[in-house]
């Protein structure tokens, strides 16, 4: 998940840096947790350095820090990780408190020294969504600016042992107010009376959907970033009525659910109207794409959860809601854990694809508020041991043949694009 900041624009002083560039002889002037109040880049020459831009309200950056603490327990002196905080109004007691909170909900201690706002280093490295990445080379040469999906101690070891590792570049400043692909003026939408564009979203750029205004402050479109599978969602809807299995035929399905694109349309000629857009969107996938839909019935690999009498044992012992059980799905060497969830918000992080499932069944019939605590390292791709945990905890899963409703989505040989 990537979290928005909103946070000041700055007069651009100091030019951004890229992937290549040589990293100035910066200081960070206030540094708190950590021996020293202020670290000078260049006293870190001969490691690998991690600048971690994070924000208090950027849950996934804080469900990220255990896992930034235990790279750099393993590497030890040969790396130093540094948390970037870039937000004025996250000042050292706020801090603190969030370093406290990560203690008591995961047992990891964050050591990691932790820069309070300074408007350089945002100078330097620009973002809008976080985490936000930048590796330093030992000589203070930037090699990469990325998400945090590529901060792994498989990527970090070979970048320490001297090897090329291709990182996904994350870049966040797309102009949202207007086409994007347009040969217009970049800054203004004067002159646009309609226009729809299907453009595959760079790795890295920011998703999500945001409307369009004009100088006048009127909505005139809409934006929004899609998987093929949810764009056919959203203009076919009674065909994906009761969450069907999505399937794929004759597509690649690996790009189909990964690769993102964005739809951009705008509409000056009338009052915006949702309805439109919508069937701009159907109009502009079918020529795009030229897939087809067909729903049939399919039996298919499910993961079923039950319960069984030991669920009263994980009843939870906790007054307020807290997890990272996004982590289970990422590489992180966290200790995921769950606190006073019911089963409803738990169930749909099982790791299907370490099943060899294609849907999850939920046959569970406690509604009571659970604690789970994993170990640290625990190996969820080890599918007998997470069923044994599982079981021991009140739940049990098995793989089970069901016939399950399933939309199909055919691709004619003409119009694979992906």
């Amino acid at each position: 998940m990537v979290s928005l900041a909103a946070q000041p624009v700055f007069c651009q002083q100091e030019k951004a840096l890229h992937v290549g560039d040589q990293m100035p002889n910066f200081t960070f002037p206030t540094v708190m947790n950590g021996p020293k109040k202020t670290i000078p880049l260049n006293s870190l020459n001969g490691k690998l350095v991690l600048l971690d831009f994070w924000f208090s309200g950027c849950g996934g950056c804080i469900r990220l820090m255990p896992h930034m603490q235990e790279l750099q327990n393993h590497f030890g002196n040969k790396i130093q990780i540094i948390l970037v905080n870039s937000l004025k109004s996250d000042n050292e007691t706020k801090i603190d408190g969030i370093l406290q909170r990560v203690k008591k909900d995961t047992g990891v201690s964050i050591r990691l020294p932790v820069t309070v706002y300074d408007s350089t280093i945002n100078q330097f490295f620009p973002a809008k969504g976080y985490p936000h990445e930048v590796i330093l080379a030992p000589n203070g040469k930037i090699i990469a600016i990325t998400g945090a999906e590529s901060i792994t101690q498989e990527n970090i070891q070979s970048l320490l042992d001297g090897k090329q590792v291709a990182m996904p570049l994350k870049y966040d400043f797309w102009n949202r107010n207007v086409p994007e692909v347009s040969t217009f003026n970049t800054t203004s939408t004067q002159g646009i009376l309609t226009s729809s564009s299907i453009t595959k979203l760079p790795i890295g750029a920011e998703g999500g959907s945001n409307p369009k205004y004009d100088e006048n402050n009127k909505q005139i479109g809409s934006r929004i970033s899609f998987h093929i599978p949810e764009a056919y969602q959203m203009v076919y809807p009674a065909i994906f009525k009761n969450e069907p299995l999505v399937l794929f035929e004759g597509i690649d399905s690996v790009n189909s659910l990964h690769q993102v694109y964005v739809y951009d349309y705008i509409d000056q000629t009338q009052a915006f109207l949702e309805n439109r857009w919508l069937t701009s969107l159907r109009q502009d996938l079918d020529k795009t794409f030229g897939y087809s839909l067909k729903k049939v019935r399919k039996l298919v690999p499910c993961l079923i959860v039950r319960t069984n009498a030991k669920i009263a044992n994980s009843y939870t012992k906790y007054s307020e809601g807290a997890d990272n059980l996004p982590s289970i799905s990422k590489n992180y060497r966290v200790a995921v854990y769950v606190h006073n969830r019911d089963l409803s918000n738990i169930i749909p992080y099982f790791p299907l694809k370490f099943f060899g499932a294609q849907k999850l069944i939920d046959k569970t019939t406690d509604k009571n508020p659970i604690d789970l605590e994993f170990p640290l390292g625990f190996d969820f791709r080890n599918t007998a041991h997470f069923m044994e945990f599982m079981h021991e905890k009140g739940i049990d899963l098995s793989v089970e043949k069901r016939e399950v409703d399933c939309v199909v989505i055919l691709c004619s040989s003409s119009a694979n694009l992906l």
